[in-house]
């Protein structure tokens, strides 16, 4: 009985995992080249709480998302400017100093 628990969980974690990477692709290339290599290097640790906060994220249209990331506006949610800092975090850490309009040609 566990065991078909365990495997009902992790069918759900998986199906979550890829419908979550599948809404990293966004009207805008660069947007899917930072949350898909983000997503994919970050999900497994993320607590079910940071799991809702990404899935809300990744709800809202493209602009709002550019804009955050820029730094150009900020989140009103504590939750997600943090995720916004440790999206940032994770692009800066792959070899661009820092997320500018120089990432983007919209």
């Amino acid at each position: 009985c566990q065991d078909k628990e365990d495997d009902r969980k992790k069918r759900y974690y998986l199906s979550r995992y890829q419908q979550n990477l599948w809404h990293c692709r966004r009207g805008v290339r660069e947007l899917d080249e930072l949350l898909r290599p983000y997503v994919s290097a970050s999900y497994a640790r993320f607590t079910n709480a940071e799991r809702e906060t990404l899935e809300r994220f990744l709800s809202l249209p493209d602009p709002v998302l550019l804009d955050w990331i820029l730094g150009h506006s900020k989140p009103l949610s504590r939750s997600m400017a943090k995720l916004v800092g440790e999206i940032r975090k994770f692009c800066s850490s792959r070899g661009s100093d820092e997320v500018s309009e120089k990432t983007f040609t919209v």
